[in-house]
């Protein structure tokens, strides 16, 4: 059996499934609520909008790269450059 990995290198907050679930839930608060005015930014009291975010981010191969080479920090988390490539490669390209 192959292993399957991701087409592009991105990672996200893991919430795939649930921020649209959260925003539907949201959006019905929002629209079912009596006290807020329909028009204007009224809806961000009824609704917290940090329990709904999106974190996607981008980071390819040749960045990591980049950065191991060029920020000191890296290389002190981790002992060795494949360790390095191996940690982007869990979080970036595995499913």
């Amino acid at each position: 059996m192959s292993k399957s990995r991701k087409k592009s290198p991105v990672y996200t907050d893991g919430k795939a499934g649930t921020t649209k679930k959260a925003k539907r839930f949201a959006n019905k608060t929002v629209r079912n609520s009596d006290d807020i005015p329909s028009k204007g930014s009224g809806y961000k009291k009824s609704y917290c909008q940090y329990d709904i975010h999106d974190f996607k981010s981008r980071y390819t191969l040749r960045e990591a790269i980049l950065d191991w080479q060029t920020k000191p920090y890296i290389r002190k988390r981790y002992t060795s450059f494949k360790e390095y490539l191996h940690g982007w490669y869990k979080s970036h390209r595995m499913k």
